[in-house]
Order: structure tokens, then C-alpha cells, then sequence
């Protein structure tokens, strides 16, 4: 938490310099296209990592699919997840993120800017728009980001329960799945030190519709999550 608090100050004339300017931006679409709007996240994300301390390395880029819309699947240890892969990811993405969490000051602005999907968990009608919603994007070559076990509370490197509904928005679009194991990302915003923190972000190799489309949903889910709960397993010893 200090870390987090640390970063709000030190970059609060950032903040005070990029919040209007989503707003802006986010208010005209047509003209501040997901590609511009990303190539400045990047740059509001680096301002982050530098002031903050953070390096996060990537592996497996290689892995992602081209020319073609896909729905990475990461495990979530924490508020870095998201920042994490987009620093990484060189084509513009998006994610989907808890309704409640999306009406959090600076957050909200951020949700619009980047056209971020949002999810209500009180209301399955609204998840089923959202999933609907994120097929949709997919199939029309987008990158999206959602994490199957939709929360985290201090679980550092281990997984916690897949939900395999999210899933059908693969199944939906018949587009690739990625999944994304993410290492160490929990430390970012936890604890009491300043020191350097490293995370590392590995994209693993994508399974593809004629795959999975003889799978349920949650034989899907099991499989993405035995990936990346093994390479976890081979690079980290469990916290």
C-alpha cells in the first residue's frame, strides 16, 4: 500500500496533466482512436513504472497470435495485473473490470479512455451483456484482457478458482485464448518498502478454437489453468 500512495503523490502533477486529457479524449472517439489512446497509456504506464520503481520484464511474445482478434486470460494477483500486460503488449488492448471498481476516481476516467468493458457481479443478465460484449470485440480483432478467477485477496503466486463462464466469450468470438501467467505482480502495491520490485509477465502459447471447440467451458478453464499454474510452478517457489 505504501507504494501505491507513494506513486499518487510523486505523480500527481502526471495526474493532474493526463486525467483532463482522457476526459477529452474519451468524449471524442472518432477522432482519439483505441490506437492513440493506447500508445498514451503506454506513456502514463512507463511514468508509473520509472516513479514507482517497478520493472517488469515479458516473455513469450512471440506467442501472440497475428492478425486477429484474441481474449487473454491472466491469473490476478493484484492493481498492477493490468498495467503489467499493457506495458508489455504491443498492440493496442482493453480489459474487463469489476462495475464497482470502475466508479473509482481516476479509474473511471481511465475505463472510458481505454474502452474498457465493464462487468456488474451483483446482476448475471449484465455479465452475460458484457460477455456478449467482449465476444463481439473480439471477433472484430480486438485484444481484450479478463481474469477467470475474478478477484484477488492477497493470494500472491498461487491461483485461486477459475470461473469458467468468462470463457464463453472465446468459445462465442471462435477466436484464440492466451493464457498469461503473471509472477510477482502482487508485490507492486503491497508491503511497506520502496526498493525496486521486478514482476514478469509470460504469454503462453495460444489455443486456438479448433482446440477447444469440442470442450465445455469448464474443461477450457481447467486447461488454461493448469498452464499457467505450471509455469508459475517451475519459475517461482509458492509464496
Amino acid at each position: 500500500m505504501l507504494r501505491f500512495l507513494f506513486v499518487i503523490l510523486v505523480c500527481m502533477p502526471d495526474i493532474l496533466y493526463y486525467v483532463p486529457k482522457m476526459r477529452r479524449w474519451a468524449a471524442n472517439p472518432t477522432k482519439y482512436t483505441l490506437k492513440r489512446c493506447y500508445l498514451m497509456t503506454k506513456v502514463m504506464i512507463k511514468i508509473i513504472q520509472t516513479k514507482g520503481f517497478i520493472i517488469t520484464r515479458a516473455y513469450g511474445k512471440e506467442n501472440l497470435p497475428k492478425d486477429t482478434g484474441y481474449i487473454m486470460f491472466p491469473n490476478h494477483q493484484g492493481k498492477y495485473d493490468v498495467l503489467g500486460i499493457m506495458a508489455t503488449h504491443k498492440e493496442p488492448c482493453s480489459f474487463v473490470m469489476d462495475s464497482e471498481r470502475a466508479k473509482l476516481p481516476i479509474v473511471k476516467d481511465f475505463v472510458k479512455f481505454i474502452r474498457a468493458i465493464t462487468l456488474d457481479k451483483s446482476s448475471i443478465k449484465q455479465q452475460r451483456i458484457a460477455i456478449k460484449e467482449l465476444s463481439r470485440e473480439a471477433e472484430n480483432g480486438n485484444k481484450y484482457i479478463i481474469f477467470p478467477e475474478g478477484g484477488y485477496s492477497n493470494n500472491g503466486n498461487r491461483l485461486q478458482k477459475f470461473y469458467s463462464g468468462c470463457f464463453r466469450s472465446a468459445v462465442d468470438a471462435k477466436c484464440p485464448i492466451v493464457p498469461v501467467a503473471l509472477i510477482n505482480s502482487y508485490k507492486v502495491f503491497t508491503g511497506l518498502k520502496l526498493t525496486p520490485v521486478f514482476t514478469r509477465v509470460y504469454y503462453l502459447e495460444p489455443i486456438y478454437y479448433d482446440d477447444y471447440k469440442n470442450m465445455k467451458t469448464s474443461e477450457i478453464s481447467e486447461l488454461v489453468k493448469s498452464r499457467i499454474d505450471a509455469l508459475i510452478a517451475s519459475k517461482v517457489r509458492r509464496r
